[in-house]
């Protein structure tokens, strides 16, 4: 099968990425199962399975990128992809070739009973296929992404020894339960019983959650306020500073965002533990980070006069945050609003986050998506919370006419992808 059938074929698997699901949905124990009955690729490497709120696919991409540059093998598996399906599995930070994603889908397939089609998902398909190239390349790590929640997600059929919990806020509430303390029950699934487990950053209430589950388990858990002090960011400088056992660090990313700061120091805990077992060998410490990028995370690009902020963040928590870093870097600039969302998230609060910056004109964009909340509810959101200038589509005569203006483009991923080719495009 060629790879450009491939994909229309998984396109007909279930896919809750678009549309709505419960819990009860998920069989993660049938999952398991079928990865038994293809010699259990999931067990090649060690692995590190990352969930939370936000930041999982920075924090992915920062550990994947150190132990590369410090000579290691290693398998990346993220979601969601912004352009291409293949970023989703990557090893040494390249995607998977086409012809290996085609031979590799044509196997997995021919494994399936006619049952087993009926009932597989787009998530289980994709993560199979990375299990099954992170095998065939015999990777040293596997970084591993958790799509949704923890505990009953696919990825979460890992032998993992370890752990990071990044930043747990409400979303998908519909799936993991309406109180941050329902959430991270689910997130903490991913602890395993004698792992080490890193965290920091949280609620009292989610840190709660996550030290009765390692304490359940037999975990050993590392806050990272209990290990790293002094903790300074520059946004512009895309620069953490800080103190641990007793010396000086640095880090640095072309990822900018104080949420970085966060997602890079949970990565540095988890490789000082690792050196500190000898699980690695010594790693540079002040340029570990400097290739590490992923796309539509704070993303700034740049073309003609204008600037476009490409920012996936689809919840209360990474709007405030986002709210934030466009204040700090942005010195109170007028910033233009490309904005749609999911009908299953918090738009009211997303919306009411957007309050604090200062937008001059709020476009509303449209994408086909089944899951899509409907333009008329979103435009009478952002009017009852003051905002002006409101249209319900743009155009690209407005970009081409624009000279000097900042767009900001969020809400969604999805949206954050189509802009991604637009500015292609126009670039």
């Amino acid at each position: 099968m060629n790879y450009s059938k491939c994909i229309d074929d998984i396109d007909k698997f279930i896919d809750y990425e678009k549309k709505h699901t419960q819990k009860k949905d998920y069989r993660i124990k049938e999952f398991s199962d079928f990865l038994s009955h293809i010699n259990s690729p999931e067990r090649c490497g060690k692995s590190i399975l990352i969930a939370g709120t936000k930041g999982k696919g920075s924090t992915v991409n920062y550990i994947s990128s150190a132990l590369i540059n410090a000579g290691y093998n290693v398998g990346s598996f993220y979601s969601p992809h912004i352009r291409d399906i293949r970023e989703r599995i990557c090893y040494n930070n390249k995607l998977i070739p086409k012809k290996d994603f085609s031979a590799i889908y044509s196997y997995l397939i021919s494994k399936f009973s006619n049952k087993e089609r009926s009932y597989k998902t787009f998530f289980e398909i994709i993560t199979t296929i990375a299990f099954l190239y992170f095998y065939k390349k015999q990777v040293d790590f596997n970084i591993i992404e958790v799509g949704l929640g923890g505990r009953l997600d696919s990825t979460n059929v890992l032998p993992n020894r370890y752990a990071i919990i990044t930043h747990i806020g409400l979303d998908h509430t519909e799936v993991l339960g309406n109180t941050i303390e329902k959430i991270a029950y689910e997130k903490s699934g991913i602890i395993k019983p004698g792992s080490t487990v890193i965290t920091g950053f949280q609620r009292n209430e989610v840190l709660n959650i996550i030290k009765d589950t390692a304490y359940r388990l037999g975990a050993k858990l590392y806050i990272i306020e209990d290990h790293i002090k002094d903790i300074e960011y520059s946004i512009t400088e895309g620069k953490v500073t800080f103190e641990f056992n007793n010396k000086s660090f640095y880090l640095k990313s072309k990822m900018l965002g104080f949420h970085q700061k966060d997602n890079m120091l949970n990565a540095f805990m988890l490789l000082k533990i690792m050196e500190s077992r000898n699980e690695i060998h010594r790693i540079e410490n002040d340029n570990i980070f400097n290739n590490a990028f992923i796309q539509g995370r704070f993303e700034i690009r740049k073309i003609g006069n204008n600037t476009f902020i490409l920012d996936g963040g689809h919840n209360n928590d990474a709007m405030e945050t986002l709210v934030q870093n466009v204040e700090s870097l942005f010195n109170g600039k007028a910033i233009n609003l490309i904005f749609t969302c999911m009908g299953n998230k918090d738009y009211k609060g997303m919306i009411n986050e957007l309050r604090n910056l200062k937008i001059r004109n709020v476009y509303i964009d449209n994408l086909n998506n089944p899951r899509e909340l409907d333009t008329d509810s979103i435009i009478k959101t952002f009017k009852a919370n003051g905002f002006n200038n409101i249209f319900s589509k743009i155009s690209l005569s407005t970009i081409n006419s624009s000279e000097n203006e900042i767009f900001l483009i969020t809400g969604s991923f999805y949206l954050v992808a189509k802009w991604e080719f637009i500015l292609d495009k126009l670039n």
